[in-house]
C-alpha cells in the first residue's frame, strides 16, 4: 500500500515534534532500505544515516532490512 503523496516530507517533522519536548537531542527513525524516495526526504531533511538492520521482523510478512536515521534536534 502506498501512502499519499508528499507524505515522506512530512515523517521527520511529525516524528521531530514531540520529541524536541523531551528535552533529548536527536530523533531517530527508522526506513526500509529499499525505500528510495523515503530514504531521500529524510537525507533532504537533515537526517544522517545513523546503522542499518539486516532482517527487522515485520508485522504478518518476512523481515526487511532498515536504515537508521539520525537527526540532531535545535
Amino acid at each position: 500500500m502506498a501512502a499519499a503523496p508528499g507524505t515522506g516530507r512530512l515523517l521527520p517533522g511529525a516524528a521531530e515534534r514531540p520529541t524536541a519536548g523531551t528535552g533529548r537531542i536527536s530523533v531517530r527513525l527508522d526506513r526500509r532500505a529499499a525505500g528510495a524516495r523515503l530514504n531521500a526526504c529524510c537525507q533532504e531533511a537533515g537526517c544522517r544515516i545513523a546503522g542499518r538492520k539486516e532482517g527487522k521482523p515485520q508485522p504478518g510478512g518476512v523481515p526487511r532490512p532498515f536504515t537508521l536515521r539520525e537527526k540532531r534536534l535545535p
